[in-house]
């Protein structure tokens, strides 16, 4: 039993944002992998309206509930699981994510054999045990305009600039945030998650700049988690989708040279647009489906009008 004289080896850190159910899976699958007194459970709450509040402080007394009263996006509702966490390590641990066995394990292995390791992730999986995302490559303006003009999807299988299930254990540019340990003397040497984005991409930045900073970031396919998908963003995918465009300029913006951030930003603007109007062209001509090519529309002009709010 954890008391406050014996820190935990690892905090785990779940944001939620209404996904009570699922996030009911995620402490399941910790609960079944993890020993008692080898971790602490750290829940964020960003002002949910399901009652996941209530519900995790009515039946889990023992987990360390922060209840935010508004919703503030990923990053900043991590950086506060970090401030409370007493842990040597880490793990940020989306709501819709369910660890396997050894996962962890697997993942403080590498760490601890390795001190100039910033942090770790596993291989992701879909419900099925097909493979998901791995670890990526860095963003790049190359690799961004592929994105946008959809033509990364023929390489790497379709995980391009991401690697595919190939991947071996070893060093890469970036790393996701759906599950990842961390090192606590990493975050403490440069800084939790940049609060600039609310969701998407602060993951990179964080990678971008423990790799400037002398760590090194790994990936270890041997640890493997079920991630379900959009647990959060799924509630409000035209929102999202404008989030990931903008914080994909925000980074560019940070960390590479002022014309590459304003020459993404021109191609996702113009991207966007296309795809507006092509999503708008087809409800007109395909009426048996018009209500979601309208839907597919309006997402990509709220796309549109979040990229006018980022300065070129």
């Amino acid at each position: 039993m954890l008391t406050p004289d014996s820190p935990p080896r690892v905090s785990i850190l779940i944001v939620s944002w209404n996904t009570r159910a699922l996030l009911s899976a995620c402490i399941d699958s910790v609960r079944a992998t993890l020993p008692d007194g080898f971790y602490e459970l750290v829940i964020v709450d960003n002002a949910s309206s399901d009652g996941s509040a209530a519900w995790v402080r009515a039946n889990f007394p023992d987990i360390t509930l922060l209840a935010n009263a508004e919703n503030v996006g990923f990053a900043r509702a991590n950086n506060r699981g970090l401030e409370t966490s007493r842990g040597e390590f880490a793990l940020l641990l989306n709501s819709d994510a369910q660890l396997m066995p050894g996962t962890v394990t697997r993942l403080l292995a590498r760490l601890e054999q390795n001190p100039r390791a910033a942090a770790a992730a596993p291989m992701l999986l879909n419900a099925d045990g097909s493979f998901q995302a791995g670890p990526n490559d860095d963003l790049s303006l190359v690799n961004e305009t592929l994105l946008a003009l959809g033509l990364a999807r023929f390489a790497r299988h379709g995980h391009y600039p991401g690697y595919d299930a190939a991947a071996p254990f070893g060093e890469y540019a970036w790393l996701g945030g759906t599950c990842l340990l961390m090192r606590r003397a990493a975050w403490e040497q440069i800084g939790m998650l940049d609060p600039d984005y609310f969701m998407y991409t602060e993951e990179a930045d964080w990678c971008w700049r423990a790799r400037q900073a002398g760590w090194v970031l790994l990936y270890e396919p041997q640890a493997q988690t079920i991630h379900l998908g959009g647990g959060s963003s799924r509630q409000s995918l035209a929102q999202m989708r404008a989030a990931l465009y903008k914080s994909k300029v925000i980074f560019f913006q940070k960390h590479r040279p002022r014309w590459q951030a304003s020459i993404l930003r021109a191609v996702l603007l113009t991207s966007a647009l296309a795809k507006a109007v092509m999503y708008d062209t087809a409800a007109q001509l395909y009426r048996v489906h018009a209500q979601i090519w309208r839907e597919r529309a309006a997402s990509f002009r709220m796309v549109v009008d979040a990229l006018r709010t980022v300065a070129a």
